[in-house]
């Protein structure tokens, strides 16, 4: 024990090389010692007297103060980094033994299978790889993957979407397709096809629109008109999933190796591709067509309908994609059998349903007074709908809110000794529309109340439960504007349609300058307007549709032959007035039939215009003013007329068709054909009269007036152009 003792005593004392260090660090040791001596003299009251001033002992306690607290700060985050660098350095220990550990296990699995110790060494190599290359390519995708013709290998979200736009967006767009009507039209000659475009040609602006279509063989549409779009977004989605959330590592491995293909189909609006299939269904189908109701004095009728062969919209999608996506081609359009969705029964059903409803009317409570909506009344708003229900189809009637706000509003303000007077229209340059009031009174808040009343009528399931008792509704308030927009006026009931019709007329070659006259004149007359108690002329509103205000050379009758005339296509947007001003129950004050009867047309009730000598004159005879708004699109024109509701009720009873005098035929050379090229410039019609009886009734259902409407046809002359018998010498 004692020799261990002095060992490690010895072990204690410096060395010679320490004692050197020693010896070298005394004089600054006590030259450090000398220098607190000092100071340690000065406080103890050696230092020479100063003057003393108030603030002296301020400043010193301040100093006192702030040295304190750098001491405790100091001490502070000195503590802190202690603390810290404890904590790293247990961590540092911690991983340090798990790596010993680690290794030792290694050296030993390695001693026991060489193979084991290869598979761990992989796996970390694996390990520190997936973790340097989760690293690399966050937000990125993978290599090898495709999204169509873009490789999108290493591109973030946002550049896959810009690039497939790029790629796909504008040039689906742009690409057309062909459909034909049969494989011979396909397969249908260049001089034959030159030869039957002539022809149409000259017949173009002599068809109905139910002809044309039916005779037509082929429709070229875009993608623009089909409204072909492509989900960029979702296609970015899925380029990224891959080897992340879809599939994980093993379809990682397969886009790097082999590649992954995200293929790019593109979507189409339902409304487009609907009214393109209709054309095609026009001439190579029958469109079918469901049951249905109609609703007159109060009580349903059905309305038959049939089964037919149409287009198949999924299909024909199907085929117009991989066109478009390749920059265009040529399809021919097949039809599929189309059963009925609505039967007779099913419409019967509803039919009697509804009539038990509306036996009763309806009632509107609207601050402390009643108004009683006869069955006549509310059966006008009433519309239907047909809703899926699975493999199942219902037809569901309800109240249609644009045809019930502002009868329904009318007769609730005028219940209360409030009715509406003296709404006025004004029209901007810019077209935009004002409507005033007179700002007196309180607004029925109506779209509310139409669709309360859609319940208490018919029930809120996909079964009908007719009221048993007239339903009541309670009408709420609030004041009425003084001043709306067109739109807001519409919405809240103020005014709205009294009177609407559309008619159709056939586009292609040989229409443009017809229809360049019927947009250029639909927009002289939109936005017109007829006060009250006064009248409404087509002349006096257009003035001479002439060159001077842009108006083309279009087809017309004259003796008995068609021909161009300047302005030529007109008396189509004077007819859709025309049955506008006819639906509303205003008095018509003057109106002239076409010489040539056209089918497009209703039944007697074409108005044909020429400037100054024939003329549309209608009257409004309401307390309200009247806007006439017209608009014209892609192969129809739409004439409404807007106003405060005044009741009217118009039924029409449309007499026989007379037959008037025959038409002859005359044939014409023309020099510029080849020998044996013919065909029909006017086609012969004969002549025939007709007479339609408008009846007018007002809410109460007293007649307030009974017009008719008599036109005489006469026949057109056929026309048919031919070459010369022989060739020119």
């Amino acid at each position: 024990m004692q020799g261990r003792a002095q060992h490690a005593g010895a072990r204690n004392q410096p060395s010679a090389r320490g004692r050197q260090r020693d010896k070298a660090a005394a004089p600054q040791a006590r030259q450090r010692s000398g220098r607190q001596q000092v100071t340690g003299t000065e406080n103890a009251g050696f230092r020479q007297p100063e003057l003393w001033v108030k603030d002296d002992a301020k400043r010193r306690s301040a100093r006192s103060r702030n040295h304190q607290s750098s001491s405790r700060s100091s001490a502070g985050a000195s503590a802190a980094v202690g603390t810290l660098r404890s904590i790293g350095f247990a961590v540092l220990g911690f991983l340090a033994s798990l790596m010993r550990l680690v290794g030792k296990g290694f050296a030993s699995l390695v001693r026991k299978s060489r193979v084991a110790g290869v598979v761990v060494v992989v796996a970390c190599l694996l390990a520190v790889g997936v973790g340097v290359d989760g690293c690399t390519t966050a937000g990125r995708v993978y290599q090898g993957v495709h999204v169509g013709c873009v490789d999108a290998s290493g591109m973030t979200r946002d550049e896959i979407i810009s690039a497939v736009d790029d790629a796909y967006t504008q040039p689906l767009r742009a690409a057309s397709v062909t459909v034909f009507a049969s494989d011979e039209a396909a397969a249908q000659t260049a001089e034959a096809a030159s030869q039957q475009d002539q022809q149409d040609a000259a017949l173009a602006e002599q068809m109905a629109v139910d002809e044309a279509k039916a005779s037509k063989q082929a429709w070229v549409a875009d993608g623009a008109g089909l409204g072909v779009a492509i989900d960029a977004e979702g296609l970015a989605d899925a380029a990224l999933a891959v080897g992340r959330d879809s599939g994980g590592a093993l379809s990682r491995l397969g886009a790097q190796f082999f590649g992954t293909d995200i293929s790019v189909t593109p979507t189409f609006n339902d409304q487009l591709v609907d009214a393109f299939a209709a054309e095609i269904d026009a001439a190579i189908g029958q469109p079918h067509a469901d049951y249905d109701i109609a609703v007159s004095g109060g009580v349903a009728y059905v309305q038959s309908g049939h089964d037919g062969w149409e287009v198949n919209r999924s299909s024909l999608c199907d085929q117009l994609a991989p066109l478009l996506l390749q920059g265009g081609g040529q399809m021919v359009a097949h039809t599929d059998y189309a059963p009925l969705r609505i039967t007779e029964r099913d419409a019967t059903q509803v039919a009697q349903a509804v009539t038990s409803a509306l036996a009763g009317g309806a009632e509107f409570d609207f601050e402390g007074t009643a108004w009683e909506a006869s069955a006549s009344e509310v059966g006008a708003w009433v519309a239907t709908t047909i809703e899926g229900e699975g493999d199942s189809w219902h037809l569901r009637p309800y109240i249609d809110s644009d045809l019930a706000k502002s009868s329904m509003l009318s007769g609730i303000r005028q219940s209360s000794g409030n009715a509406l007077s003296g709404v006025s229209f004004s029209a901007a340059q810019d077209g935009t529309v004002t409507v005033r009031t007179s700002g007196s009174g309180s607004l029925p808040l109506v779209s509310d109340a139409a669709s309360a009343l859609t319940s208490a009528l018919f029930g809120s399931g996909s079964d009908i439960e007719p009221a048993q008792s007239t339903p009541k509704v309670d009408v709420a308030s609030t004041a009425m504007p003084a001043e709306l927009s067109l739109d807001d006026a519409l919405a809240c009931g103020v005014v709205g349609p009294i009177g609407t019709y559309t008619t159709q007329f056939t586009t292609g070659a040989g229409t443009e300058n017809r229809n360049h006259n019927i947009a250029l004149v639909s927009q002289l007359l939109d936005n017109s307007i007829c006060a009250a108690g006064q009248t409404w002329s087509y002349n006096d509103t257009t003035g001479n549709c002439d060159e001077g205000k842009g108006f083309l050379g279009a087809g017309a009758i004259i003796d008995g032959e068609y021909t161009d005339s300047v302005g030529g296509g007109i008396c189509q947007v004077a007819t859709t007035v025309f049955n506008a001003v006819y639906e509303s129950g205003l008095p018509v004050k003057e109106r002239h039939n076409h010489s040539l009867y056209i089918a497009s047309y209703p039944q007697g009730r074409d108005a044909a215009v020429s400037y100054p000598e024939l003329d549309l004159v209608w009257q409004n005879d309401t307390a309200n003013d009247v806007l006439v708004k017209v608009s014209c699109s892609e192969g129809s024109v739409t004439a409404t007329l807007y106003g405060v509701d005044s009741g009217y009720q118009v039924s029409t009873e449309t007499g026989q068709w007379e037959k008037g005098k025959t038409h002859s035929s005359t044939t014409k050379v023309d020099d510029t054909l080849a020998p044996g090229i013919s065909y029909v410039k006017t086609r012969g019609t004969d002549g025939s009269t007709i007479e339609v009886t408008r009846t007018v009734k007002d809410a109460a259902g007293n007649i307030v007036r009974q017009d008719l409407f008599a036109s005489v046809y006469d026949p057109v002359n056929e026309v048919v152009v031919k070459g010369p018998d022989t060739a020119a010498g």
